[in-house]
């Protein structure tokens, strides 16, 4: 089952929300198969937003939701991974 992670380690502030919602969003216009679900810390909070796809195992650093709506379409549905915001950096 392919999904994307949204790290959220309890974080009381919610300041990944816009970002699970622009993912989730995204992912159902574009009628994919995955899933958007929040995760427990993945050690990199520091970075974050944060985001991993678990098809090819990629981690996205610095999603804010206009990077999410990019990261969807052209790396979940064109096959192009976002360089800019993979991590570790390339």
């Amino acid at each position: 089952e392919r999904h994307v992670g949204e790290p959220w380690s309890g974080d009381p502030s919610r300041k990944w929300q816009p970002t699970f919602e622009a993912l989730s969003s995204a992912v159902e216009k574009a009628k994919l198969d995955t899933e958007v679900r929040t995760t427990g810390c993945l050690q990199v909070c520091k970075l974050g937003p944060v985001a991993f796809y678990s098809d090819d195992k990629t981690w996205y650093t610095l999603v804010k939701p206009d990077v999410a709506e990019k990261i969807v379409n052209e790396h979940l549905v064109q096959g192009n991974k976002v360089i800019e915001h993979i991590y570790p950096p390339v």
